[in-house]
């Protein structure tokens, strides 16, 4: 089972489910696709902030809630342990905790770059 297979997958599902949400409610503003709509949601969210690192600040984009990503700490170690990843102790299970919001933010920020989308 890769771990970091499954938790990319999670992040494309939940990029989707919130696209298909924005579309609905908001009709006048349109993105092409899921990543698009997520680097546009940031930069207008955030357009005023500067951050040390773009990933830095998708962090901190993201810990405020700006999308439909597990944010408990019980259903972070549920999603861990789900995705395969080894969280037997309370150490490996607050590392991955801690971790959550980071992760997620690298894998926005390949896809992002993979599909030719910027978040700057």
């Amino acid at each position: 089972m890769n771990s970091h297979k499954n938790f990319e997958n999670y992040v494309i599902d939940v990029i989707y489910n919130d696209f298909e949400t924005w579309n609905a409610e908001n009709p006048d503003i349109k993105y092409d696709s899921g990543i698009a709509m997520v680097a546009g949601r940031y930069k207008s969210e955030k357009r005023y902030q500067h951050y040390e690192s773009i990933q830095q600040g998708v962090t901190d984009w993201l810990q405020g809630l700006a999308m439909g990503f597990d944010f408990s700490n019980y259903d972070i170690i549920q999603k861990g342990k789900e995705f395969g990843y080894d969280l037997d102790t309370t150490y490996k299970q607050n590392r991955f905790v801690n971790r959550w919001f980071m992760s997620i933010a690298n894998i926005l920020i390949k896809l992002a770059d993979k599909s030719g989308v910027s978040f700057n």
